[in-house]
C-alpha cells in the first residue's frame, strides 16, 4: 500500500510540473523527503560553501557532462532537482541534463526559493 502511495504521488508531481521543468517547493520538498529526487546545487563551490539548502550536493554547472552527472547524481532515472542563485544556471543545467539523457530533471529556480 505505502508504494502504491508513493507511485501515485510521483505520478501527480510529475503531471504538476510544467514543460520547462520548473517545479515549486511544495513538490520538490516532497521528492527529497520520500527520498526520491537528489537535490543539486549547481553554484560555484565558493557559493556552495557560503549556503547551501541541507542535503544538496555541489555540482557546478561547467563540470555537467555525462560521466561527471553519472557520478554525482546516478543513472538517468534518478530524478534530480537543480537549483542556484537566480534560476539561469540551474535553466542551463535542466537543459544540458536533459540532453545527456536525465529523464526526470526539475528546475527549482533560485536558492530563494526553497522556504526553510
Amino acid at each position: 500500500m505505502k508504494k502504491l502511495f508513493y507511485f501515485v504521488l510521483i505520478i501527480l508531481l510529475v503531471g504538476c510540473s510544467s514543460g520547462d521543468g520548473r517545479i515549486n517547493y511544495t513538490k520538490a520538498k516532497e521528492l527529497i523527503i520520500n527520498n526520491q529526487a537528489v537535490l543539486v546545487d549547481i553554484r560555484t563551490e565558493k557559493e556552495y560553501l557560503e549556503k547551501h539548502i541541507d542535503g544538496a550536493v555541489f555540482f557546478n554547472l561547467d563540470d555537467i557532462n555525462e560521466e561527471n552527472a553519472l557520478s554525482v547524481i546516478g543513472n538517468k532515472d534518478t530524478y534530480v532537482i537543480v537549483y542556484c542563485k537566480s534560476g539561469k544556471r540551474s535553466s542551463e543545467a535542466y537543459t544540458l541534463l536533459k540532453k545527456i539523457g536525465y529523464k526526470n530533471v526539475y528546475d527549482l529556480g533560485s536558492i530563494d526559493n526553497w522556504k526553510e
